[in-house]
């Protein structure tokens, strides 16, 4: 009877390996190919396309590994953390004093499944150069639309006016809060950007640039001053892979410009004067005050997912406040989850990461369209973390699906072109 299942079973495997003559495999790395690449078209357009497209992407990977096992590559050691990560975040959850919040986890936490898609999902650097692609031209089509919203200051496809404030409309883009477009766009700004400045060809680079500004002029009409001090932290970082004369040039250009915005685009200094003022100051440092009390009631693994606000009831400071659904810091937020602990392990993500890529790319001397696109992921990565100082960017799902995303490609091309340096 085993033997019977053993060859019934061969047989099977053998039937899905050819599909109408076509190897499975061929299949299966199509499909997987075919749903990242929606992921990246819809990522600046529907949640719940993007959302789809990921579950496809990990059903398909799933697929092949169990008829090919072992082909899509082991573990490296950025997975392991991150697998680290998740299982600190969900002991977090069980051990919770307040509720244990096991959908939340879930939900809060399928965003990292991204990463794994990514990374496993296509192995070949022209593939992973038509998904950023992808990416890029579908984040033109929010741009537009957000320029339409800035100067209409009315949200077609949700059928509302958008708010009015003192230094204008903040666009949106196909989101519904300026903070999620502002993340999502600076990322893609400066993925674009290091296209530019690094694409072997002239019209390339004029071509992109092109589209660099038209994504620079939707991320500052998003008014999300986070991301703008994201924007400029990655604009920095780009100067680690730049020969050290031409990266004066462009430092000297882009505050040229920005001298200019400023002065002939009075809602931009209007915004930037507001950060200044005492009672914005004070509202995020009582969010801050209120954090680290948390944090140090529950140092070592934190309260738990969707806990904040009981336990801002609890430790809160008195004061001013503006919003007070979560700390304002992507680091301190971690923290207030899952602890010091948490924290550490989402930390030592970042610095697997940065490690490799930082090693590998300054040392590649093929500089092509794949170095660009490498160096605009790690520089856009730098960027949210940055403006994760700020606000809490990767808890929107819409940030967060893209950062780990990116991070998976990302991480995927330094692999690439280490290999074959």
């Amino acid at each position: 009877m085993k033997n019977e299942f053993i060859s019934l079973h061969q047989i099977f495997q053998k039937t899905v390996r050819t599909m109408r003559g076509i190897p499975a495999e061929k299949v299966l790395d199509g499909a997987i190919f075919t749903a990242l690449i929606l992921f990246a078209l819809a990522s600046p357009l529907s949640i719940s396309i993007t959302n789809i497209s990921l579950g496809l992407a990990l059903l398909f990977i799933v697929i092949h590994f169990i008829y090919f096992r072992g082909e899509r590559g082991p573990l490296d050691m950025l997975s392991l953390v991150i697998i680290l990560f998740l299982a600190v975040d969900f002991v977090a959850v069980l051990l919770s004093k307040y509720q244990i919040n096991l959908r939340s986890y879930v939900e809060e936490r399928w965003i990292v499944m991204a990463y794994f898609a990514s990374f496993y999902g296509v192995k070949r650097n022209d593939q992973i150069q038509k998904i950023f692609e992808a990416l890029i031209y579908s984040s033109l089509i929010a741009a537009l639309y957000a320029f339409v919203q800035h100067f209409s200051g009315f949200d077609y496809l949700h059928g509302e006016p958008l708010r009015v404030h003192a230094y204008g409309v903040e666009a949106e883009g196909f989101f519904t809060h300026h903070l999620t477009y502002g993340g999502h766009v600076m990322m893609v700004f400066l993925m674009t950007l290091a296209v530019g400045v690094f694409h072997p060809t002239v019209k390339k680079k004029l071509l992109f640039g092109i589209f660099t500004g038209l994504l620079g002029l939707a991320l500052l009409w998003s008014y999300a001053r986070s991301a703008w001090i994201g924007a400029f932290g990655g604009i920095l970082a780009l100067g680690l892979f730049l020969p050290k004369g031409y990266r004066w040039k462009i430092w000297l250009t882009l505050a040229l410009m920005a001298g200019l915005l400023l002065i002939f685009q009075p809602s931009i200094r209007t915004r930037i004067t507001q950060s200044f003022t005492t009672e914005t100051q004070q509202a995020r440092l009582n969010l801050w005050r209120t954090s680290l009390r948390i944090i140090k009631s529950r140092p070592l693994l934190g309260i738990g997912m969707a806990n904040w606000g009981e336990a801002f009831k609890e430790f809160s400071v008195d004061g001013y406040y503006m919003s007070t659904c979560h700390p304002h810091n992507d680091f301190l937020n971690e923290a207030v989850i899952s602890g010091l602990v948490g924290l550490a392990s989402f930390l030592l993500i970042w610095f697997f990461f940065f490690r490799k890529a930082l090693l590998v790319l300054p040392k590649i001397k093929d500089r092509g369209i794949d170095w660009a696109l490498a160096v605009g992921g790690t520089i856009s990565l730098i960027a949210i973390l940055v403006a994760g100082f700020f606000q809490n960017y990767q808890t929107d799902a819409e940030n967060g699906l893209l950062v780990w995303f990116i991070l998976g490609l990302t991480a995927r091309f330094s692999q690439n072109l280490d290999e074959t340096e």
